[in-house]
């Protein structure tokens, strides 16, 4: 059943755009709360709340999942948490965005969007194929393995701690509460670099066998054991090698499209090793 939530939360989620869809609508909520009850002042200001965000949620859904074992509204509640947490329909509007500039040549606008999306998902600054590459990992493949390996409180968990990481703070507030606020982020990216250190490493190996495996291989094993190393970096370097493409430099749509074709049949092959493992009865 959980093959099964998979494909339809994939085949779905592109057309479903109401913001209850969307997992940063609850968090607003959760955090509108907190702050409504005195246990925020700013967004996120105390590790212990943040992690009570994280894992109040996941604890729930984890009792769910073990109380509805084996049953249709498994099937129904594994459907609904993919949905609510796979993809970001604000990213891919501003990557349509993106794209439709730069047939129109207009670099001014491809700028903009380029930085707004940075600014938004707080990444450093990265090629655009590399941060959609980054986000595709992110938003699609890692919640798909996170629910293969943990089911669907492993992708709550994954999710919230994402979401967190990248939300972000007024620009308004002072300083004292800017500085809070992302002393809470780093903690939590504590936990989500070691998530991602261990997954990254796999998406990466499948990006080399539908790429260019004799290439990419060196730039895999050079990072196998580096742990100092940034997932998105690892991700990217083995992306790159695993692509063979020739940019031109007047043409800023080739090194994104091309990137995120590669993401794509990556993720064809994982979907399609987990339906061979999940008819076979290795993975359930």
């Amino acid at each position: 059943m959980g093959l099964l939530s998979l494909l339809f939360a994939l085949t779905v989620e592109r057309s479903i755009s109401a913001k209850f869809w969307q997992i940063s609508f609850y968090i607003n909520c959760i955090i509108n709360v907190a702050k409504r009850i005195k246990l925020l002042k700013t967004p996120i200001d105390n590790i212990v709340v943040a992690s009570g965000i994280v894992l109040l949620p996941t604890c729930i859904v984890l009792f769910l999942s073990h109380y509805l074992a084996h049953s249709m509204f498994e099937l129904l509640l594994s459907s609904i948490v993919l949905l609510v947490c796979i993809g970001c329909q604000f990213t891919r509007k501003q990557y349509k965005c993106f794209l439709r500039s730069a047939f129109r040549g207009d670099l001014k606008t491809c700028n903009t969007e380029y930085y707004a999306l940075i600014k938004s998902k707080n990444l450093p600054d990265l090629g655009l194929g590399q941060i959609l590459i980054w986000l595709n990992f992110r938003y699609y493949i890692a919640i798909i393995l996170m629910f293969v390996f943990l089911g669907p409180a492993g992708v709550v968990f994954y999710r919230l701690i994402v979401t967190l990481t990248e939300y972000t703070i007024n620009e308004n507030d002072n300083n004292d509460k800017v500085h809070a606020y992302e002393k809470v982020q780093k903690q939590l990216g504590y936990v989500l670099f070691l998530i991602e250190a261990v997954l990254v490493r796999l998406v990466s190996f499948s990006y080399m066998l539908v790429g260019n495996f004799s290439k990419a291989l060196p730039t895999w094993l050079e990072s196998l054991f580096d742990f100092t190393k940034q997932p998105y970096a690892i991700l990217n370097d083995v992306a790159k090698q695993s692509e063979d493409f020739q940019l031109d430099e007047d043409d800023c749509t080739a090194e994104p499209c091309l990137l995120v074709r590669l993401a794509k049949r990556s993720l064809l092959l994982l979907l399609a090793i987990i339906a061979v493992l999940t008819i076979t009865g290795i993975i359930h």
